[in-house]
């Protein structure tokens, strides 16, 4: 099972269809980024997962639960009672030693 997983998401802004259908999964320990250009929607992706925007379709599960009903504000509390996996450092590295880790 997957520590995030984002469902066929359907976002608007009014009549607006800024999202459409957008699935991804994330592992834990997994590192992913959104990458596009202007426009294509990574903002939108983000605010919708975290709770900023409610999509009028599909799910966002994180940990098994689909956390979509929780406003951003409560949002926060939820994910911090499991773990602090999004709220911390997973590597428990400083930013010089990550930094070092990518540039080598």
């Amino acid at each position: 099972m997957a520590l995030l997983e984002v469902n066929d998401i359907h976002a608007f802004y009014g009549n607006i269809h800024a999202l459409k259908g957008v699935t991804i999964s994330v592992d834990e320990g997994e590192i992913v980024s959104l990458i596009g250009g202007n426009g294509a929607g990574k903002t939108t992706t983000l605010r919708t997962i975290c709770g900023l925007i409610n999509p009028r379709e599909g799910s966002v599960i994180f940990e098994g639960e689909d956390i979509i009903m929780y406003p951003a504000h409560q949002l926060v509390n939820v994910i911090k009672l499991r773990k602090n996996v999004l709220l911390s450092n997973p590597f428990n590295h400083s930013h010089d030693e990550m930094e070092s880790e990518v540039n080598g």
